[in-house]
């Protein structure tokens, strides 16, 4: 069955699921009473299950993606070269240095793996890559398989890199100017004819710059016996615990970062304030229609919602005023799950629904921008661990993120009372 058509059929499933989701609120809530505990635990396996089948269809499309993203990349390689290369060639050369980079993680000085050649081929593959050193010690940037991989790892943990949020990747860490104004208190006026304009205004322009605040994986040990005899692919194991690290590390900078010069602006707390809930431990669904139209109507085009896995299982069980579920499923291929028709990113870095707590992001998130330095670094730490028959490895990425605010306010939040 072709990778799409499988997507599409379990997002057929999710749906089933969902109607019988929705069949069991609808019975208790005509009968006027509460659920029952075999209702619970019905509804609490639907809520399973609807999760799992979704995480399943979007890392099947995330992949077809991913190869089409690959094919693009070498289709604009072997353009850029104008020289004849083909995309077949191109690839040809990325896999070649992706077995080198592979080798190169591999060796180690008792049970030499690399081939005659490779550290050149890694040195010329990527012109500066090599960071610390010569030899054993060096380190190299990761091919560009792998840092889809990395890339992958990152998505699948980062909420905010999971939303609409504008990403721009640079060659260096250089400072990142965003430039923003203001005009809208300004109005045209009707002249009459010959009259000349004499009105001059000043368009105050403003910018936020986006720095290139240093991460790391922190050490991955993985034994020589591993890395010799594994049938996995070594460079993809190790990527994507990196990513994952540097994705969760990521993810809590973007939702509550402390900006300035020390680090990313968290979207949660760089957000002004929407609305402020009546209750502390729910949400209504006409808090919910508030919060939207607290946001300025040219911002809701292409709106999300961001919140907690927790805060959307309370969202799945409310009905609007016409007794009708307001969260909704995806059925095509690459269509989201909604909220009020708008669709939702989960991130478990924000609040829950709960006291004094911004459990609810509502906004154009694409004014929220990601900065990723282009190159991810990995060093090998062969020596350090050699007693324990161990080899290190340590990734190094640059990032920043900012809300970039003309001063119209994209994004808001839902706060709830103190008690």
């Amino acid at each position: 069955m072709p990778a799409l058509a499988r997507a599409t059929e379990l997002r057929q499933q999710r749906v089933k699921q969902h109607e019988r989701y929705k069949e069991i609120l609808d019975r208790v809530q005509s009968e006027g009473r509460a659920l029952t505990a075999e209702e619970r635990v019905e509804l609490d396996k639907l809520d399973e299950s609807m999760d799992q089948l979704k995480d399943e269809y979007e890392r099947i499309e995330r992949a077809v993606d991913r190869d089409a993203e690959i094919i693009a990349d070498r289709e604009r390689a072997a353009e850029a070269a104008g020289d004849g290369t083909s995309p077949d060639q191109v690839g040809d050369k990325q896999k070649q240095y992706r077995a080198a980079f592979q080798r190169w993680l591999a060796h180690t000085p008792a049970a030499p793996m690399m081939q005659t050649g490779d550290l050149e081929l890694l040195q010329e593959g990527r012109a500066g890559a090599q960071i610390v050193g010569t030899g054993n010690l060096g380190g190299y940037t990761v091919p560009d398989e792998g840092m889809k991989t990395v890339v992958e790892a990152m998505l699948f943990i980062g909420g905010v890199r999971r939303s609409r949020a504008t990403v721009l990747s640079t060659a260096t860490g250089a400072d990142l100017p965003i430039p923003t104004d203001n005009d809208t208190s300004q109005v045209g006026q009707r002249l009459s004819e010959q009259t000349e304009e004499t009105n001059v205004v000043d368009i105050a322009v403003g910018q936020v710059v986006l720095k290139a605040f240093k991460y790391s994986s922190k050490i991955v040990k993985a034994s020589i016996e591993f890395m010799q005899d594994t049938s996995l692919n070594p460079d993809q194991w190790i990527m994507q615990r990196m990513g994952k690290r540097i994705g969760r590390v990521l993810n809590d900078d973007f939702t509550y970062g402390p900006g300035s010069t020390t680090g990313p602006e968290g979207i949660q707390w760089y957000s002004t304030l929407g609305l402020t809930a009546a209750s502390a431990s729910t949400i209504a669904w006409t808090e919910l229609v508030d919060l939207e139209h607290s946001v300025d109507v040219s911002y809701r085009t292409g709106a999300e919602f961001m919140m907690h896995d927790s805060t959307v299982k309370i969202l799945k069980k409310i009905v609007d005023g016409s007794n009708r579920l307001i969260w909704l499923p995806g059925l095509a291929v690459r269509e989201p799950d909604t909220i009020l028709g708008y669709p939702y990113v989960v991130n478990n870095d924000q609040d829950e629904v709960g006291a004094a707590k911004h459990s609810l992001l509502f906004g154009d998130f694409s004014t929220y921008h990601i900065r990723d330095v282009k190159q991810f670094a990995v060093v090998r730490l062969v020596e350090r661990y050699v007693e324990f028959g161990l080899i290190g490895y340590i990734g190094f990425a640059r990032h920043d993120g900012r809300l970039v605010d003309a001063g119209t306010n994209p994004i808001k939040h839902l706060r709830h009372p103190a008690s």
